[in-house]
């Protein structure tokens, strides 16, 4: 990712992003725009709410599938040790 994103040598700081691909429908593009807007967890995607990711993410986007992605991420979320998802 860093090569793609050009950020190769850069630190993070932040949380280590998790990987939204493992949700169906959320690819590349998708994936970087909610990075951008500092949704880089499953924890945040499943606590973010449909009108704000509606937002991010584009008119082409719609709130049925959005909703499938929150839900995902809230199982996904739960899967990982010493998290709780929101």
């Amino acid at each position: 990712m860093a090569i793609d994103t050009n950020t190769t040598g850069l630190m993070w700081e932040g949380e280590v992003p998790d990987d939204f691909a493992r949700i169906k429908g959320i690819g590349k593009i998708f994936e970087q725009r909610l990075y951008d807007a500092g949704i880089r967890t499953y924890r945040a995607l499943a606590a973010s709410r449909v009108e704000d990711l509606a937002e991010i993410l584009g008119p082409q986007v719609f709130h049925p599938q959005i909703n499938q992605w929150i839900t995902q991420a809230q199982a996904l979320a739960s899967e990982q040790p010493g998290e709780q998802a929101a």
